[in-house]
């Protein structure tokens, strides 16, 4: 498997994952995955349909059936069931973006003078400040409101 990353035909984490199977499975596995033009995450979830399997037999009949290029049981693109989030954890993550943001943002406009990025992108970045400031502005506002009574106004 080294070989295909090096010439780019498989993808480092792809082989990472392909390397959880046992010695005699990764050098087809890898091969189907290179055939097929796998994602990671199908490759992913190939590897683990592969390593629910109870032996080599029906390991390698299962890697014939992906070399034949028949569709899986699983569909690509699934994930996992998540825990669902709360709305606290949704709002304590956006609080924490836009204060991250805000300081970059900041810190940015401050090192250097707007004009530095030549005439039409310092154009371009006044604009796009000005249309920042209503929103910033409501956004205080609410914040304001929501301190002040504890509770989220309308």
């Amino acid at each position: 498997m080294q070989a295909d990353v090096r010439l780019g035909l498989l993808a480092p984490r792809a082989a990472v994952v392909l390397g959880q199977l046992p010695r005699g499975n990764q050098h087809a596995t890898a091969g189907v995955v290179i055939r097929r033009g796998l994602t990671v995450r199908q490759a992913e979830l190939m590897v683990a349909e592969l390593l629910e399997c109870s032996d080599d037999v029906s390991r390698a009949r299962r890697i014939a059936h992906y070399a034949q290029g028949l569709a899986t049981a699983a569909r690509p693109g699934l994930r996992p069931t998540r825990a669902a989030r709360a709305e606290a954890d949704w709002l304590a993550a956006d609080l924490a973006t836009v204060q991250r943001t805000a300081a970059r943002l900041q810190a940015r406009l401050l090192a250097a003078p707007v004009a530095t990025h030549g005439p039409e992108a310092a154009e371009l970045i006044v604009a796009a400040l000005r249309g920042l400031q209503p929103v910033l502005g409501a956004l205080t506002s609410t914040v304001a409101a929501v301190i002040s009574t504890g509770r989220a106004v309308a």
